[in-house]
């Protein structure tokens, strides 16, 4: 493979990424705004990332 073809490779995994993001994000948005008018607050916690909860 040849540096164009490895640079057009990287780049386009890199738009793949980028549009996966930004589908989340929009997917993200669209829940919230189907359960907001239920709730007084919603709260999004990542598990993999809180390594104690208190309670």
């Amino acid at each position: 493979m040849t540096k164009k073809e490895m640079d057009l490779h990287q780049q386009n995994r890199f738009s793949i990424k980028i549009n996966k993001i930004l589908q989340d994000k929009k997917d993200n948005q669209q829940f919230l705004k189907l359960i907001d008018p239920k709730y007084m607050g919603v709260y999004v916690v990542d598990l993999k990332k809180i390594s104690s909860v208190i309670l």
